[in-house]
C-alpha cells in the first residue's frame, strides 16, 4: 500500500531498508530491492465478517481505482472464499473470478480454481464491478477476497466493497 492505494506500478516500497536506520541493533530491517520483478503478482487479502447471508452471489465494487479494463483483466487475479467455522460443509475453496463456462459454482463444485464470474445476462461484470456466483443459499461467517496485482501494471485501488447479492 502506497499513499492509501494498493499500487503495483511504483517501486517506492521496494527499497533496501537494511541501512535506513541503525539505532536498533535487535532488529534487522528488510531488503526488498530485489522483490520488484515486472509481471510477478503481489497480493492483498480482505476479510469481511457476516456480509454474505443466504445468497447465490456477491457484488464486489473496486473503489477509487485506475487501470482496470474489462471484466477479466490479465493484470489482476481475483479470488473469493467462504469460511464458516460452525458449518464447514458450506465452505468453499478459492473460487476464481474468471468467466463461468459450463456448470460454474454449485454446492458440489466449489473447490479451488472454480470460475465464478458473471459476464453475461442481466449482471455483466466490468473492470470495477464484479458479480461473483456462490453456491445456492450461501452464508459466510467469514468472506475473503484476494487480489493479485501484476507488478509494472497501471492498476491501483483503495479498497473493495462487498455486498450480498447482485446489486
Amino acid at each position: 500500500m502506497i499513499n492509501g492505494y494498493h499500487d503495483s506500478d511504483n517501486t517506492y516500497g521496494y527499497k533496501n531498508y537494511s541501512s535506513y536506520y541503525s539505532g536498533d541493533v535487535s532488529y534487522t530491517y528488510p531488503d526488498y530491492s530485489g522483490e520488484y520483478v515486472v509481471d510477478d503478482f503481489k497480493y492483498v487479502t480482505f476479510k469481511y465478517t457476516n456480509v454474505v447471508n443466504n445468497s447465490n452471489g456477491v457484488t464486489l465494487n473496486i473503489i477509487d481505482s485506475t487501470g482496470f479494463s474489462g471484466a477479466v483483466d490479465s493484470n489482476i487475479t481475483l479470488h473469493i472464499k467462504i469460511n464458516n467455522s460452525g458449518t464447514p460443509s458450506n465452505n468453499t475453496g478459492w473460487l476464481v473470478c474468471e468467466a463461468v463456462t459450463g456448470v460454474g459454482v454449485t454446492s458440489l463444485n466449489k473447490s479451488d480454481g472454480v470460475a465464478c464470474l458473471s459476464v453475461s445476462g442481466n449482471y455483466q461484470s466490468s473492470g470495477t464491478t464484479k458479480y461473483a456466483y456462490l453456491p445456492v443459499a450461501s452464508t459466510a461467517e467469514d468472506f475473503y477476497v484476494r487480489v493479485g496485482i501484476k507488478l509494472g501494471s497501471s492498476i491501483k485501488f483503495r479498497y473493495i466493497k462487498s455486498t450480498t447479492g447482485f446489486v
